[in-house]
């Protein structure tokens, strides 16, 4: 009973890592658009 309660228990906290990991990425990719798109914004403001 006790070994099945930590197996789910850490099966949960994977999925729960694998979550956040997934999270982060999404949350780099939008710095990285937004950090594009102010660098283009930037390049525009130079050039006038």
């Amino acid at each position: 009973m006790a070994l099945q309660w930590l197996y789910s228990g850490s099966t949960v906290a994977l999925q729960r890592i694998k979550d956040e990991g997934m999270m982060n990425n999404e949350q780099r990719k939008d710095e990285q658009m937004m950090n594009k798109r102010r660098r283009k914004s930037e390049g525009k403001l130079k050039l006038r």
